[in-house]
């Protein structure tokens, strides 16, 4: 269970709706903490009814009953999809939960399924594929210190916020606007400066860096809000097909990666062999790959010179449609967190293209070739010797340090399976190239 992640992340302790309500509020420290609250706590048929139909009105029967126990409810906050994977928190009745509704959760069409959801939404006032629920016992948490983060450092933002959790939390606000004035990301020390010169080199693509805070031992930096939407709703309102999307990211990453590469000191000359060597180790200490995945990988590191030089750039790490926004006239790339945590050509191009297989239906190595196809054309024909070599590591890198995340498990299974069948049939993927 992620309810300690979520914890963690809302720097705030939580504590089950279940365990609350059997103890008394004298048994809980007078300090910040929430009480987690999911469809699991409405018990019986009236009570599950009463959630599906009127949802709002049901937590804020639990929040009475909390009350009779000496608990002060302040705030509560949704969260999508659920306390087990925690992917966006935010606050009920704001622009933040319009923003949600609008870009984020799942459409509310005009099919059968969405007339559904939309009555409900009529009757809850809360988006229905929302069922669990944070309820703050004071002002003092994490959504309220960004506030008071913000407002000090002379932003004009109001508690409109949206926590994205998948790996550090980052925090759209919202002020008048129905898309996020500014994103407030934790900072590690030198962050804030390669923004800086990442949109000094990008511009457009990207958004644009305003301050670095400091407050205690935590640092913060501020950037603007980007206009348009997630690719997945744009394909849902048939504003795009699902070939625009990957002719508009395809074309983004190559801009991307033009401008990038005339940047001196963010090339290099690196030997793949003894990078892939090392990130092998890595990855196999931690998930003991099997005999045949390590004999695979032996013997095509010894097909090829022992050293093996070429041009490294640094890559963005995790390019993929999820990581762009696209508006009307404009694409926009988002999440530099991993921006050159590797240098091995093309990783961005096979990011790219796994983002494409997985949101395919049927999946078979004969499709992934497709889109890997797709997103090499016209690759340097110097590089095609080591394409193999080169996706297997992307797959290692992913299954590495990069996968110790829980919110990434689901995806690092999906990648050792690609392994695997990969290694299986090692000539299909790029056989054409």
């Amino acid at each position: 269970m992620l309810f300690d992640t979520l914890s963690k992340k809302l720097a705030i302790p939580l504590v089950s709706f279940s365990d609350s309500v059997k103890k008394t509020a004298e048994l809980y420290p007078k300090t910040d903490y929430g009480i987690a609250l999911n469809a699991a706590d409405f018990k019986g048929l009236w009570s599950r009814v009463t959630f599906i139909l009127f949802r709002k009105s049901a937590v804020k029967q639990k929040t009475k009953e909390l009350e009779k126990h000496g608990f002060i409810v302040s705030t509560v906050l949704s969260v999508y999809p659920d306390l087990d994977n925690p992917l966006i928190v935010f606050n009920q009745s704001s622009r933040a939960e319009g923003y949600c509704k609008d870009n984020i959760l799942p459409k509310m069409d005009w099919s059968f399924k969405g007339i559904t959801k939309r009555v409900l939404f009529f009757l809850g006032n809360v988006h229905p594929s929302v069922d669990s629920f944070i309820l703050l016992t004071t002002n003092n948490d994490k959504f309220q210190q960004i506030n008071n983060i913000l407002a000090e450092s002379s932003f004009n933002a109001q508690q409109d916020l949206l926590c994205i959790t998948t790996s550090n939390p980052v925090f759209l606000a919202f002020t008048t606007n129905t898309v996020p004035e500014y994103v407030v990301h934790h900072a590690e020390f030198g962050d804030f400066e390669l923004r800086q010169e990442l949109h000094h080199v990008l511009n457009s693509l990207v958004s644009k860096p305003l301050a670095e805070i400091v407050k205690g031992e935590q640092c913060y930096f501020v950037e603007s809000g980007l206009p348009g939407k997630p690719w997945f709703q744009l394909l849902k309102s048939n504003s795009l097909s699902m070939g625009d999307i990957k002719n508009r990211a395809l074309n983004t990453l190559k801009e991307f990666q033009q401008r990038i590469a005339v940047i001196e000191h963010w090339t290099e000359s690196i030997d793949v062999i003894a990078i892939f060597n090392r990130q092998f180790e890595q990855s196999h200490i931690m998930r003991h790959f099997s005999p045949e995945i390590v004999s695979a990988c032996s013997k095509l590191v010894n097909s090829l010179p022992e050293k093996y030089l070429v041009k490294g750039v640094l890559q963005h790490g995790d390019y993929c449609i999820n990581n762009l926004i696209f508006s009307e006239k404009q694409t926009y790339i988002i999440d530099f967190e991993e921006f050159g945590d590797t240098s091995m050509p093309l990783q961005d191009e096979f990011s790219l293209a796994l983002s494409f297989y997985i949101q395919r239906e049927t999946q078979t190595l004969d499709l992934l070739a497709k889109d890997l196809a797709y997103c090499l054309e016209g690759v340097d024909k110097s590089i095609i010797p080591l394409l193999s070599l080169l996706f297997i590591y992307h797959l290692l890198f992913r299954l590495g340090s990069w996968g110790e995340n829980p919110n990434r498990n689901f995806i690092c299974g999906w990648l050792q399976n690609i392994l695997v069948e990969h290694i299986e049939n090692p000539q299909l993927l790029f056989s054409a190239s």
